[in-house]
């Protein structure tokens, strides 16, 4: 009797088989993989497209020549043009001789602010040229702005600016630096320009022997000074060709006549219909709410105009949130050192 072999038909491995689904997998793996890179790519290019635009209204600033050791500021104006909070995540400056920080550090749409860029001259020599780099997030992009400055040598200036820090509004005050030159006797400071009639500058020879001169410069701030932080640059002027105009960098930080709490109104995109809320305006002497000269659109204001007081308390009030306009609700005052207040009015955005 003849062996027959028999099929093996339940054997682990076949090769036709494991063939045709390969066949069928890898186009679909394919189209899967391509689908996830366009997917990606759509991200990338839906954020670029949201966030083009620059932040900052100018690139760079140039102080001109200064004396040794001054401390120069600027302030870079930044805005959100987005439809999504920005938060600035690192600042980073090429010399360790300038620190820059932003304010605020998130920054909600449509809303702007400053960065503060300091450079401290006491090391430094000669044209300086800074890189400033400032990573925000979400969008993972970075701003680069600049500074340059020119340090005269033999000049050099201490306290290195004119500040004026927790003035009062309505107070006159006075802050003084010294200019020394060495190694030129004939030296001499012609002329100090200041440039606000807020402040009038003064300067005087101290000394002048054995080849080196000193000036006292002051500057006296006037009573009808603006409220706020300003910072302005004091030129002079001097018979020295070579560097002919020297910056001084002078920052005023005047406390308000009358602060107001919140300094900032932020209303929900969605939320109930007829909402309120309150602003709390302090004065440092009574004062009167006088009129209201603006107001936002879908935005109403009550206030009381009767009885001067320190405090006053004023109703805002709005019917939906997503009919109202971003602006400024300006109210009139009869206080003379700040006879307008102004509170930002903003919409927090859907993301």
């Amino acid at each position: 009797m003849e062996g027959r072999v028999r099929p093996s038909g339940g054997s682990p491995f076949n090769s036709n088989r494991w063939a045709s689904l390969l066949a069928g997998l890898v186009p679909r793996l394919w189209k899967y993989c391509l689908a996830c890179v366009m997917l990606e790519l759509c991200c990338v290019m839906v954020g670029l497209s949201g966030n083009q635009e620059t932040l900052l209204e100018e690139a760079g600033h140039d102080f001109g020549m200064v004396p040794q050791g001054a401390i120069l500021i600027h302030r870079f104006r930044w805005r959100n043009p987005t439809r999504e909070a920005i938060e600035v995540t690192r600042i980073q400056a090429s010399c360790s001789s300038v620190q820059a920080q932003a304010h605020p550090q998130r920054l909600e749409p449509g809303a702007t602010g400053f960065v503060e860029v300091q450079m401290d001259t006491r090391k430094l020599m000669g044209k300086k040229h800074v890189v400033i780099t400032m990573d925000r997030a979400p969008a993972r992009r970075s701003e680069r702005l600049w500074i340059k400055a020119e340090i005269v040598a033999g000049v050099m200036v201490h306290p290195g600016q004119l500040r004026f820090a927790g003035i009062d509004a309505g107070s006159a005050a006075e802050q003084s630096i010294e200019i020394t030159r060495k190694g030129g006797a004939d030296w001499r400071i012609d002329e100090v320009q200041a440039p606000r009639q807020l402040v009038a500058v003064r300067w005087e020879t101290t000394f002048r022997q054995f080849g080196e001169v000193r000036y006292r410069i002051t500057a006296r701030l006037h009573e009808i000074a603006p409220s706020g932080d300003w910072i302005e640059t004091i030129q002079l002027r001097t018979n020295d060709p070579r560097a002919p105009i020297l910056g001084i960098c002078l920052e005023a930080r005047i406390r308000p006549a009358i602060t107001v709490s919140p300094a900032e109104l932020r209303l929900p995109y969605t939320g109930p219909m007829g909402e309120a809320s309150w602003l709390v305006l302090r004065g440092q002497q009574p004062f009167r709410i006088v009129g209201i000269q603006s107001v936002p659109a879908g935005v109403h204001v009550e206030a009381e105009y009767e009885r001067p007081q320190v405090m006053q308390v004023v109703k805002v009030r709005w019917e939906r949130p997503d009919q109202v306009a971003p602006g400024t609700i300006r109210l009139a005052t009869d206080c003379a050192q700040q006879p307008s207040v102004e509170i930002p009015v903003r919409v927090r955005m859907l993301p």
